[in-house]
């Protein structure tokens, strides 16, 4: 299956529909402050055992794979500490995943933990899986690029910068495949929007992008 997955969308791509984390991750988006007003970032996911984040490409060179930072918040005289276990660079931005290094029990960073991804629940039909799949779109003659952020029989769900619209058709090519789907829902925050998708499943590629999606999420 893993070949079949790399075969569509290309030999770096890392999603097997399969969570790996020891503790779930919850989506979210708000700031804090790198070191001693390093620069800001943006926490995308959080749970118990750490997070993701993304930030300007100027930031990178301070968060390579296995250094270790401090992230605070305003208001806050304490750090919470954590250590870089990924990082991935786009034309726009820098996304990094880390890893909580020191105990956040009683602290501010608990608290966000705990009202964010304190009770995850699945509350769709389908099964939705995280990916992190580079898209590109296309509506008419423009076209933009899109970060794939999770993925279910019926549609998916995109971040982009790009300015979109309810109702809107587009096209998307994932790898070697191109599908079109509708736009459902928009929601932007912090310059970027995060856009639900459905799937048209009548054309062929997308019959065999939803037939992969089954197999995989056994939906």
């Amino acid at each position: 299956m893993l070949e079949l997955i790399q075969r569509l969308f290309g030999p770096k791509s890392t999603w097997n529909g399969t969570e790996r984390r020891k503790f779930v991750r919850a989506r979210c988006r708000f700031d804090l402050t790198l070191g001693k007003n390093q620069g800001i970032v943006s926490v995308r996911d959080i749970g118990q055992g750490g997070l993701r984040l993304e930030c300007d490409l100027s930031l990178a060179p301070k968060l390579k794979a296995g250094s270790l930072i401090e992230l605070t918040q305003t208001g806050e005289s304490s750090a919470s500490q954590a250590k870089v276990t990924w990082q991935k660079n786009s034309r726009n931005f820098c996304r990094v995943g880390l890893k909580f290094i020191s105990a956040i029990r009683g602290t501010w960073m608990q608290q966000h933990v705990d009202d964010i991804a304190g009770h995850p629940k699945q509350k769709r039909r389908h099964i939705r899986v995280r990916t992190d799949w580079t898209v590109e779109g296309r509506s008419g003659i423009d076209s933009f690029e899109a970060r794939m952020r999770d993925i279910s029989i019926t549609g998916c769900r995109v971040e982009t910068k790009a300015s979109l619209i309810v109702g809107q058709h587009l096209r998307l090519r994932l790898g070697n495949l191109e599908i079109a789907a509708d736009v459902r829902r928009i929601s932007g925050q912090g310059g970027f929007n995060l856009v639900g998708l459905r799937f048209e499943t009548r054309e062929p590629q997308t019959s065999q992008l939803v037939a992969l999606v089954r197999k995989l999420t056994g939906g």
